[in-house]
């Protein structure tokens, strides 16, 4: 892939009962498991959105979150005991 992710949500005004399109609906969720843990990241932002994943040269892995307004606002999970847990 050569860019961003691109997630955008749509709004219909009005949004007739039995309307089958779609209504925001993007929300990266990553997880992440390693040696020390299991981690998680998801991003709130009903703005378009941009997702960038890379990795340097040690193959250590990057995501990079860019949202084109609004308030930032994420959640950030872990567990270094089960993954289970941080679905929780």
């Amino acid at each position: 892939m050569s860019g961003p992710y691109r997630l955008f949500n749509r709004d219909l005004n009005p949004h007739n009962t039995n309307n089958i399109t779609e209504l925001y609906g993007s929300i990266p969720y990553m997880l992440s498991h390693g040696s020390t843990g299991t981690y998680a990241v998801a991003w709130m932002n009903s703005a378009d959105t941009w997702v960038d994943l890379w990795k340097d040269t040690n193959h250590t892995r990057y995501a990079g979150f860019v949202s084109e307004g609004g308030a930032i606002e994420f959640f950030l999970m872990g567990s270094a005991v089960h993954p289970k847990l941080v679905h929780k």
